[in-house]
């Protein structure tokens, strides 16, 4: 009958999808795993990358511990007088009360007005330390923070430490601005990787049409716990198997493992070892022959990752969106329906971050960053680039166009200081970090007063380490370096390994999503064809 059938046709497309889906969450692993060792690489490229520019941080941690060395004998202050206050006796003697404050990287209040205090203010007054007691005001906590010749490549050109320099901006006055060396990195959704599916590799032997294999490592070696029945074993010889070789027992014996290299502790000739039977036959005979060794690598299997059975894998469903982009409220969407992960966008959003020892060998690409910009990951779509992306009701532009997260290693603040201290009233004692005064113009020049020359160890201490800080710049920044050269080296094998597995694992992915909601469909359709109303009906009974 017709209804017959068509429930066998159901039943033979639902197996066949089925048998498809373990195909390829096996292509899945193994891709993966062949994927390692470009993943090794990268890691080690990465990680002498991160520690070279950590080497040249660290110098600048050094730099500014001599400059507040500097500050702590004395030859040098990090204090300056603030105006907190200005009164207008209207007779053209004016009065400002100001207050002492210490240098501080964070920025200040703002104060700035007549005749009150104005802490919301955008700009700040100081007395300049110094001779010339002149009146100066600077942008509090500005985007461009320039400081004592540092320009807006990040290279400094330290001018001296005594008095203000023109290029001074965003309140940070007394500071050498230095920016941190780091590394940025660029990930996109389809080259995060989906598990680290490697368990162990191992020396081993295998008989001719056998499919035993015999793991050449004693047991309490640390192998054995990672070996599990479905895992995949890989020979570094691929002609060894003809298909997948799934472990489906595991067991011990007794071997002499006298000849196998790098083992110590061997005392005796007989040794507990696993045992592994694999679903596959060798078509070699693979023992240990003169110094040569077959090397096998066992990978996880599908089940042990995301997801259960043959969901595994897929990419997951996502919340409806608007026109705009933005997640339908519950209001918009009370069904809390949701679209396909099948089409999920592989490139899309980028994430901006920086390299570090915990993020090494991640993402699709990295490149050298001295901006100084924040140390803090985000997210964009590229594709948005120098448009306008945000509107108001009115159809106002309300930010833009789209540029590239700002992100970087993040800035240091060498307090250089002072060659003056400020001075209470009567010049009698020097003035301490909240101490007031209140003064009139005439009277700027008596608020500091010249700190002695510093020592000859202090100086020289504070060369040595700006001289080592630019001997590390120069060598980590050199155009032939060892450094450019791993940079171009680890992007290289980013891209193949990009092109190569993970855009091709992603498309698996995408595959195996698909395939999931066709079964899900051929599961209804069994389900419907089941019942007798629709078979009556098919049969034309």
């Amino acid at each position: 009958m017709l209804s017959s059938d068509l429930v066998q046709k159901t039943n033979d497309v639902l197996e066949r999808k089925l048998e498809q889906i373990t195909v390829l969450q096996d292509q899945i692993v193994i891709l993966d795993n062949e994927k390692t060792d470009y993943d090794y690489a990268i890691n080690n490229l990465d990680t002498v990358l991160v520690t070279e520019a950590k080497k040249v941080n660290d110098t600048f941690q050094e730099v500014e511990q001599a400059y507040q060395g500097r500050l702590d004998s004395g030859c040098r202050s990090d204090l300056f007088w603030q105006v907190i206050r200005f009164e207008d006796d209207g007779a053209g003697t004016d009065e400002y009360t100001v207050q002492c404050e210490r240098l501080s990287g964070a920025g200040y209040s703002g104060y700035a007005g007549s005749a009150s205090v104005f802490s919301t203010c955008k700009t700040m007054t100081i007395i300049g330390p110094g001779g010339g007691g002149q009146l100066e005001s600077f942008p509090i906590n500005t985007a461009a923070e320039i400081g004592f010749g540092i320009t807006t490549q990040g290279v400094s050109t330290i001018l001296g430490s005594t008095g203000l320099t023109t290029t001074i901006n965003g309140s940070k006055f007394g500071f050498d601005i230095r920016h941190k060396y780091a590394l940025q990195v660029y990930n996109e959704p389809y080259a995060r990787d989906i598990g680290d599916t490697f368990k162990s590799s191992f020396i081993g032997t295998i008989a001719q049409s056998g499919s035993i294999i015999t793991v050449m490592e004693p047991l309490g070696a640390g192998l054995s716990e990672s070996f599990g029945l479905g895992n995949i074993v890989v020979p570094d010889d691929p002609a060894i198997f003809s298909a997948t070789a799934k472990i489906i027992g595991i067991a011990t014996a007794s071997v002499d493992l006298s000849v196998v290299p790098n083992l110590t502790g061997i005392n005796t000739n007989s040794q507990l070892v696993n045992i592994l039977t694999v679903d596959q036959t060798s078509n070699k005979d693979i023992k240990l022959n003169d110094d040569t060794f077959t090397s096998f690598k066992v990978i996880g299997d599908p089940d042990e990752f995301a997801n259960e059975g043959r969901t595994k894998f897929i990419l997951p469903n996502r919340p409806l969106t608007d026109r705009f982009g933005d997640v339908m409220s519950p209001a918009q969407n009370p069904g809390g329906l949701t679209q396909s992960g099948f089409d999920t966008d592989p490139f899309v959003p980028q994430e901006v971050g920086i390299l570090s020892t915990s993020t090494v060998g991640t993402g699709v690409s990295i490149k050298l960053d001295v901006t100084g910009d924040p140390e803090v990951p985000q997210s964009w779509d590229p594709n948005e680039v120098g448009f306008i992306v945000e509107f108001d009701d009115s159809g106002n532009p309300l930010a833009g166009p789209v540029e590239e997260p700002k992100v970087g290693g993040g800035k240091m603040y060498y307090p250089v200081g002072f060659a003056s201290q400020p001075m209470r009233a009567g010049n009698i004692s020097a003035a301490v970090e909240g101490d007031q005064r209140t003064v009139t113009e005439d009277e700027f020049n008596l608020l500091y007063e010249p700190l002695p020359a510093c020592s000859t160890g202090v100086a020289n201490t504070l060369t040595e380490k700006l001289g080592i800080s630019s001997t590390a710049e120069t060598a980590f920044l050199a155009e032939s370096g060892d450094n450019n050269i791993l940079i171009d080296a680890t992007n290289a094998l980013r891209a193949q390994r990009n092109d190569e597995y993970s855009i091709r694992i992603w498309g698996m992915r995408q595959a195996l999503t698909k395939l999931n909601e066709e079964v899900d469909v051929q599961i209804r359709l069994k389900d419907v064809l089941g019942v007798s109303t629709a078979l009556n009906i098919i049969d034309n009974k």
